[in-house]
């Protein structure tokens, strides 16, 4: 048999005679692993803190403020569309790849979600009249590293969706 030790710290160990004890501190519930072979017992307890660690990390959920900043992706395949995206508080930064274009725009969050970007640069002829234009984004799904988007140009009504991904 093994002796109930609670411990004022959460989690309490109890060995005893060989046996080996996980005593959660205020939980009527008891993890016993009993064993005569160190090694076995080794083993299990290594076993149990794998499958711990990944129940805690699967299925981890990002919520809107998580895209706030960083690396991203985008790609629409339709278009023949793909670029890279470097986002702060305050700029987004767009490279098209395969163009050589890039796109700076100035960012203002509206809350956590939704945000604008007003074009304030970019090397491309065709959206050089785009200057000064702010574009309303409105993230509607997120999962996993990805997250859907409706974008919009202020004014027009027009509004298209698309995904990014971020990168880390």
């Amino acid at each position: 048999m093994f002796n109930r030790y609670q411990a004022k710290i959460g989690v309490a160990w109890a060995i005893h005679n060989g046996h080996f004890a996980l005593l959660p501190y205020g939980c009527k519930f008891y993890f016993v692993v009993c064993s005569h072979k160190p090694l076995e017992m080794i083993k299990k307890l290594l076993f149990l803190l794998v499958l711990l660690s990944a129940a805690t990390s699967f299925g981890q959920e990002h919520d809107c403020d998580y895209f706030r900043t960083g690396q991203f992706r985008m790609v629409d395949e339709a278009m023949g569309y793909e670029a890279m995206i470097e986002r702060d508080e305050n700029y987004q930064t767009e490279y098209t790849k395969g163009t050589g274009n890039i796109a700076k725009y100035k960012i203002e969050w509206k809350n956590d979600c939704n945000f604008e970007l007003e074009l304030i640069e970019t090397n491309s002829k065709q959206a050089q009249d785009f200057i000064g234009t702010k574009f309303a984004i409105k993230i509607t799904d997120i999962e996993a590293l990805t997250y859907s988007f409706d974008i919009t140009i202020v004014g027009t009504g027009h509004t298209s969706t698309y995904q990014m991904s971020k990168i880390e």
